[in-house]
């Protein structure tokens, strides 16, 4: 009953939030357009929470030049309340090195000018004056809601450009837009923040001892998928239990949606998670230290199972039950094709022993389905950053034409 309450309460409070970012819009339709410094080139990036903002962090790094003025729009969410909000702008300003002048939230800017925004989600807000809109991937997976018309949500159709990280999105998209009776033709371009996987900026030690765990032992990470909280209540606990039995290292990464309590379907994760003596949490948004430095992953769903993939380190799935989706199942398909599957919970210490004797074990399947997944590894933050300039250049080049 308590629970049922509390979602009630939840969905009152969405809707109270979504009220209030109308409401915001409605009073920014009669807000003075800001005026850009002359002779610059600009670019907005928009997002609504942090853990979408950092993805942003290495296309920034490309194009701090002189005549190129970033700016960051904050939108709003009705899942993320306004502390969220405050964390975006901090990261904005000392993450990005974003001016404090130049964030602002969506309804501040709904007559600005830019040259292109650039987003990372289909959970988006456009300007009313023309700009180019650019949709830059942030995993991997194209998943039902990126193709479904909603009135909350854009999808990856609306947008004047996508880029995706590899070619099997790109196929998906196109047999989603002929599917539709859409024209797209979407970018492979890679995942910019991906680069730093040659240097996550902390050594294995480092990570390790940060987390109190032994520098000499094998570590295991356990990062499941945050939108199947179903699968996560039935199957988290007895999991985790089951790994510390196993005397390995074990580390869980929850994704960070799962530690927003509106997208958690009200369950909280810290405090489930802390029901467990000695259980090393890594809380971080940034996943590529965990990554970098584990030496095997379990996961159902979760699209960090590609990137270990990339790492060709061994991959273990469980709960792999069918998807309703066709979407998903298709995803599913391609992970299971570099991972090893446990039919069951007790299966994994097994599998795990084996992964660790045995790491070459479908190393050139996971080759394989990289490749499919992820272009321009270690430099996809300069192609995108080329790309942007690229388009930054002919959007200023047509604005001077067209005003002489």
């Amino acid at each position: 009953m308590a629970a049922r309450v509390y979602l009630l309460f939840q969905k009152v409070r969405q809707l109270f939030r979504l009220g209030v970012e109308l409401l915001c819009n409605a009073i920014g339709l009669f807000r003075f357009r800001r005026k850009h410094e002359v002779g610059k080139k600009c670019l907005a990036l928009q997002a609504y929470a942090l853990h979408l903002a950092q993805l942003f962090a290495p296309v920034v790094r490309q194009l701090q030049h002189e005549d190129i003025e970033v700016s960051f729009i904050v939108l709003r969410h009705p899942q993320y309340d306004a502390r969220a909000r405050k964390e975006l702008r901090a990261y904005a300003r000392d993450g990005l090195g974003i001016a404090a002048g130049n964030i602002k939230t969506y309804d501040q800017t709904i007559w600005d000018n830019y040259d292109l925004i650039l987003y990372n989600d289909v959970y988006a807000r456009f300007p009313l004056r023309k700009t180019a809109r650019w949709m830059l991937m942030h995993g991997v997976g194209i998943s039902p809601r990126m193709v479904t018309p909603s009135p909350l949500r854009k999808t990856v159709f609306d947008f004047d450009q996508f880029l995706v990280t590899g070619s099997f999105d790109a196929q998906v998209v196109r047999a989603c837009g002929k599917q539709g009776g859409h024209q797209v033709d979407p970018l492979v371009v890679g995942l910019p923040f991906l680069d730093r996987l040659a240097d996550p900026g902390v050594s294995r030690e480092q990570y390790l001892k940060r987390l109190l765990l032994d520098v000499q032992k094998k570590t295991v990470l356990f990062a499941p998928h945050w939108g199947r909280q179903d699968l996560l209540k039935k199957y988290v606990a007895s999991c985790v239990s089951l790994l510390q039995e196993t005397g390995y290292n074990v580390i869980v990464k929850l994704h960070a949606c799962s530690f927003n309590r509106d997208q958690a379907h009200g369950v909280d994760w810290r405090r489930q998670l802390r029901q467990h003596p000695g259980l090393a949490v890594d809380n971080d948004v940034d996943d590529i230290p965990a990554l970098k430095h584990a030496d095997v992953l379990i996961t159902d769903f979760s699209s960090r199972a590609f990137i270990f993939m990339q790492l060709n380190k061994p991959v273990l799935l469980f709960a792999q039950r069918p998807f309703v989706a066709s979407l998903h199942e298709e995803r599913a398909r391609l992970m299971r094709r570099g991972a090893q599957v446990a039919e069951t919970l007790e299966a994994l210490p097994a599998l795990i022993r084996q992964a660790l004797q045995n790491p070459g074990l479908l190393r050139a399947a996971r080759r394989q389905v990289a490749e499919a997944c992820f272009s321009n590894v270690g430099s996809a933050a300069a192609a995108v950053g080329a790309l942007v300039e690229n388009e930054l250049g002919r959007a200023v080049g047509e604005t001077v034409a067209t005003s002489s």
